[in-house]
């Protein structure tokens, strides 16, 4: 049957049958006697005690049939449970509601039905005790009330019968329940204990019972626990405290108790737990939020909790100064207050991410209350509280100097690499604790070798030709063992297998007097060495034309100084003759001119000596009117052919001679 179609009338009545724990329970006598009177006193083959539930009636005890229960739709006693009266069906073939019932047109056959409803003392109808014959008749009134009298005694039975599985059910749980559990008399005498008292305590049976209850407490507890009895008097509810209670080792335990007072008896029902493991730990959790508390507060970073949704739950002093703020200020304020707005969405990813994952590691920006940026690397995770509600612990701290110092070094690395790679100049640098060789990207594209190819010191050798190995490995060992830095030229055969001039500078690096690495650059001087190799053959080349030079300017000048000593000599004759004046005046001019031309063969010769470093400087005497008379000889020639007057002006203050 549908539950679902009861009121909630039958709803109660059927928790109420089900309270009674009598469903399904085994035969008894005490309920099958009164079947049997009931089949005998109205005279019928069958009778039952039948309990109506949601979609069946079972029978506790029946009589004249085998089954154990029907179907509740076939059931008389469905209709009877509906009223507080005798239902009597004189014959069902007869009655609308039962001449298709199952039961009547077929076994058992019933055409007489009986029943008084099985009324509890709050007015609940449980089942009946009814009466079946499989003819049609009539009960008679002293049978009525017979049949009445028998439905009462049977309502007393399961009444009894619910109190003695109560009390079966508390001596079971009295027995195997790790709580104490014990009577106690009003002045605090045991009456009755339990078996948790004695694997808790130590005690035997004997030990306890007739024992003052008080004579166990702890003597800082005594007066309270003493108190807390006598509450009992004027409490109509439990009363509950916890007191330190004495084992047989002489050591304390903690205990709970809940105690309540019979008010027919006067007799004390007891109940304690242990719960020493819980107040250790609850003082444990005490000493850890105290020194959770101590931490929080003097940390030196930014600690805080918040909830799911960002809100600040709590946030550390020093925390609070280094935004600018104090720390109850921050308590309305949330994640989204103290980021900047175009990073909201990433407080939105955070918080979804330590909402799924319970922890959450990164860097975070925050604005100062000045408005200034703060850089935090953080390190946060869930926990839960006592109440099972989720709040995340934050713990950060401000890297805004380190991040802008890790900007600037990454911008100067940068800078030098884009500076390293314009220069063509690379990097290199072996770690001697590590065994591990580095080579620059400028250092790998000098090599023709792919920006991902590692190499050792070995393979970084073999690049070099020849002798040139024996070269670089001599200079880092001296590196290595005492301390000497180095700089070299040697040649390597790239990857390639192109040959390239390489500038090798390595220089070493010591800790504790043992070299820890060695660094240094790479630089390719191809271009650069190949240039200096024909500027040494450009120069030989020139110093042997220099050299042709200076050959053809002696020869030739020993070739006119003999012709031309003979111009001077024959004119010095000459000019000592008889001569008119004009004759006088041109041969001095061809003397002054030829001696001059031997000047200037024998200034040529002197460019010649200083070019070979060997020229040698006289100091004389020279007449500087005299000179410049020559110099206007020279030339008066010329001019005259031409119809010009030259003329010598010389100005007075200077001075006649020089050296």
């Amino acid at each position: 049957m549908d539950i679902k179609k009861f009121d909630e009338q039958e709803l109660e009545r059927l928790k109420v049958l089900e309270a009674y724990q009598i469903l399904d329970t085994l035969p008894q006598e005490t309920f099958d006697r009164y079947t049997k009177l009931a089949s005998y006193i109205c005279e019928t083959p069958i009778s039952l005690v039948s309990l109506v539930d949601a979609d069946r009636q079972w029978f506790k005890s029946k009589k004249g049939i085998d089954v154990s229960e029907t179907p509740r739709d076939w059931s008389f006693c469905s209709y009877a449970i509906k009223h507080n009266e005798l239902m009597e069906i004189k014959n069902a073939q007869q009655d609308s509601r039962f001449r298709d019932n199952p039961l009547v047109t077929g076994n058992p056959n019933i055409r007489f039905y009986a029943g008084y409803p099985l009324i509890d003392d709050n007015g609940y109808a449980l089942g009946t005790l009814c009466v079946i014959d499989n003819k049609p008749k009539e009960l008679t009134l002293e049978q009525k009330e017979a049949l009445q009298l028998l439905t009462q005694s049977v309502v007393e039975l399961i009444i009894q019968h619910r109190k003695f599985q109560e009390v079966s059910n508390f001596n079971k749980l009295f027995e195997v329940s790790n709580d104490l559990i014990s009577l106690v008399t009003k002045s605090g005498f045991f009456k009755k204990v339990n078996p948790s008292f004695f694997s808790a305590l130590g005690y035997t049976h004997d030990e306890l019972i007739n024992q003052s209850i008080f004579n166990f407490i702890h003597p800082d507890d005594f007066l309270k626990t003493k108190e807390e009895f006598n509450n009992i008097d004027t409490s109509d509810l439990k009363v509950d405290f916890v007191t330190r209670y004495k084992t047989k080792r002489n050591t304390y335990i903690t205990l709970n108790f809940v105690i309540s007072k019979d008010p027919v008896t006067g007799f004390i029902f007891a109940v304690a737990r242990d719960i020493t493991n819980v107040k250790q730990k609850e003082i444990a959790l005490k000493i850890s939020e105290s020194k959770f508390r101590a931490f929080f507060e003097s940390s030196k970073g930014f600690m805080c909790t918040h909830d799911l949704e960002g809100n600040f739950l709590s946030v550390n002093h020093a925390g609070a100064e280094m935004l600018g703020y104090k720390s109850e200020e921050l308590i309305n304020k949330s994640l989204f207050d103290i980021v900047p707005k175009e990073r909201h969405e990433r407080i939105t990813g955070y918080l979804k991410e330590i909402g799924q994952t319970g922890k959450s590691t990164g860097i975070m920006n925050t604005t100062h209350k000045n408005g200034s940026s703060l850089i935090w690397i953080f390190n946060n995770v869930i926990e839960t509280d006592g109440d099972n509600n989720k709040y995340v612990i934050g713990n950060a701290v401000d890297i805004s100097e380190r991040y802008r110092l890790e900007e600037d070094l990454r911008k100067t690395t940068e800078k030098l690499e884009q500076t390293n790679l314009v220069a063509n100049i690379g990097t290199w640098e072996v770690d001697l604790d590590k065994q591990h060789l580095y080579w620059s990207n400028v250092t790998k594209a000098i090599h023709e070798v792919s920006p991902n190819y590692v190499t050792d010191f070995d393979s970084a050798v073999s690049f070099y030709v020849g002798e040139h190995q024996n070269i670089i490995k001599s200079a880092f060992d001296a590196s290595v063992s005492d301390g000497k830095s180095f700089d070299l030229e040697l040649q390597i055969l790239t990857h390639k297998g192109n040959y390239a001039w390489v500038r090798a500078l390595g220089k070493p690096e010591f800790r504790d007097g043992v070299c820890k690495r060695v660094y240094g650059t790479f630089q390719d001087v191809t271009e650069n060495y190949l240039y200096r190799i024909d500027l040494q053959k450009a120069k030989l080349i020139a110093e042997e034309a220099n050299k042709s030079k200076s050959e053809f300017l002696a020869s030739m000048s020993h070739e006119i100084r003999t012709p031309l000593n003979g111009v001077i000599g024959f004119t010095d004759l000459v000019l000592k003759t008889a001569l008119n004046q004009t004759q006088q005046q041109y041969l001095t001019i061809v003397n002054q001119s030829a001696n001059s031309l031997l000047a200037i063969i024998n200034d040529i010769l002197d460019f010649s000596k200083i070019e070979a470093g060997k020229l040698d400087l006289d100091i004389e005497k020279s007449d500087l009117y005299e000179i410049s008379s020559q110099a206007l000889d020279i030339i008066a020639y010329q001019a005259q052919i031409k119809g010009l007057e030259v003329l010598l002006n010389i100005d007075p203050n200077l001075p006649r001679y020089v050296m």
